[in-house]
């Protein structure tokens, strides 16, 4: 079906608008720290110039690759690692320098693996290299592992984004999935994976206004299999044209202009990506923002979807707003359920009247059109020139949502990764109750984020503390650093932490 509502001075269908603040950058560049050229400082600097309010620069972190890039001189963060982090021409130096919050934001990480071997996650925010000795090229199993012993600068786990995402039916290895079984594979990474690429500009050719490669269908192939990630842009700059190779922009609904902020939206995911540099976009549901996680509504019932949209640059541009409704599983849905026609910005939140929610499971999202004409052919039918499209990241409809609870009184208070003898048998962690009750750990798990566990059947008493051996249970307590969660039979987790490296025979106190 298609609904029309021509907007030209004032807005006929629509609520007003609370303010909200959107920025524009692009999170996947080079430099010569890997294949690419120039140094980080004037990748940020040019960045700054053109207009970005953040870039992010995400090296390459192997040692020898299949990339194609304009140069091979052996000047990689995987071979000096000082070009990432530790001195002052460093990429994570250069981007704390950049960085100047309240006008620009310079965001470092790196791109890890090969296409070869499974394609490319960048890691954003981590201080150090991921070594492509202890996390094997491709094995994702193993970088989740060095991501838990390695936080980001907030301390937690990294943000991860899928780069140039590929078809799934036909790539098995991406992205890990070769080193999980199809029912731990998305588990494992989608607490991580907080954003996909849909648009991908020119990576290697030298100029600039390219057009961006859209990669759609694959982005919600990968919705479809159960993840949930916002769209993203990525310019992959292997040449000096940072922020001018493409117009493509990532935009980022944040509180404010900081390096913490636009973090933080990243985390959640509230994103929408823009052939338009400066085209603003807000897809809500009520008062929620494309890429929450939000309870379903009674199905058969009217989501209150609305979106605003501005363009400073052109105010008499023409939308087509499709309505993209999809469940995880099964085949994807490749028809909009609902299009909608705007002229003009929309001066507040223009109404998305007649989507049903079908039920938990369900996501919402918006793909728009946008033109600066619309003409008719000789058949009379309608067809855009000079199209440029937006993504918005999905709004998720769920059965629950995780809510503060009471949590059991129960904690890991410390662990022996690195024990004298066998480690298969003679690791431990060592849970206390500080509760009242005694706590039956029947089918609880101690897990790490590959999803490897120790099943547990004890019993902690009130106010005592219980040692669990490993045994030969599958879980390794890595010695050089990982994450533990205590899990409980419904899957929530009451403790998370992490440590580092282990000496021999120490116990080790866990970090929150």
């Amino acid at each position: 079906m298609r609904r029309a509502c021509m907007l030209v001075a004032a807005l006929l269908c629509g609520t007003p608008a609370t303010a909200q603040s959107v920025y524009f950058g692009t999170l996947h560049s080079h430099t010569s720290y890997s294949d690419g050229s120039g140094t980080p400082a004037e990748a940020y600097a040019q960045a700054k110039a053109q207009g970005l309010d953040f870039i992010a620069i995400t090296e390459h972190n192997h040692r020898a690759g299949d990339g194609k890039g304009p140069r091979k001189d052996n000047w990689l963060i995987g071979l000096q690692p000082y070009l990432y982090a530790g001195t002052p021409t460093s990429l994570v130096e250069s981007a704390n320098q950049a960085n100047s919050d309240g006008s620009f934001v310079a965001i470092y990480g790196q791109e890890v693996s090969t296409i070869s071997q499974g394609n490319h996650i960048n890691v954003f925010d981590v201080g150090s290299v991921v070594d492509d000795v202890s996390v094997p090229n491709g094995n994702v199993r193993a970088l989740l592992q060095w991501i838990g012993a390695h936080p980001d600068r907030s301390g937690g786990l990294a943000l991860l984004q899928f780069n140039h995402p590929r078809d799934p039916n036909r790539n098995s290895k991406d992205y890990g999935r070769d080193d999980f079984t199809d029912a731990e594979w998305v588990p494992a990474l989608d607490p991580l994976v907080e954003l996909i690429e849909i648009l991908n500009a020119p990576a290697l050719k030298q100029g600039k206004d390219f057009r961006a490669e859209a990669k759609e269908g694959y982005f919600l192939e990968y919705l479809n299999l159960g993840f949930h990630a916002g769209p993203s842009v990525g310019h992959d700059n292997h040449w000096r044209n940072w922020g001018t190779s493409t117009d493509a922009r990532i935009g980022v609904i944040a509180d404010n202009l900081t390096r913490d902020a636009i973090m933080a939206a990243l985390r959640a995911r509230r994103t929408f990506a823009s052939d338009d540099k400066n085209a603003r976009v807000i897809f809500r549901s009520g008062e929620a923002i494309g890429g929450d996680r939000i309870l379903a509504p009674t199905p058969g019932s009217t989501l209150p979807l609305t979106v605003e949209i501005t363009d400073p640059d052109e105010p008499n541009a023409r939308y087509r707003i499709d309505v993209l409704s999809d469940h995880a599983g099964g085949d994807r849905a490749r028809r909009p359920v609902e299009s909608f026609r705007v002229e003009g910005n929309t001066n507040g939140r223009y109404l998305l009247d007649g989507i049903v929610a079908d039920g938990p499971g369900q996501f919402v999202m918006l793909r728009i059109i946008q033109s600066s004409a619309l003409v008719e052919d000789e058949g009379d039918e309608e067809h855009e020139e000079t199209e440029d499209r937006i993504w918005t990241a999905p709004i998720w409809f769920e059965s629950n949502v995780p809510v503060p609870i009471a949590l059991p009184a129960i904690q890991i208070v410390d662990l022996l990764p690195n024990p004298l003898g066998d480690d298969a048998i003679n690791e431990d962690v060592q849970l206390r109750n500080a509760g009242t009750s005694p706590i039956d750990l029947t089918d609880w798990q101690l897990r790490d984020l590959a999803g490897n566990v120790w099943n547990l059947s004890d019993t902690v008493a009130a106010g005592q503390a219980i040692t669990i051996v490993r045994n030969g249970r599958a879980m390794s307590l890595n010695n050089d650093g990982d994450v533990v969660e205590l899990v409980m039979p419904n899957g929530t987790v009451v403790d998370n932490v992490r440590y580092g490296r282990a000496v021999e025979g120490a116990r080790m106190n866990p970090v929150r």
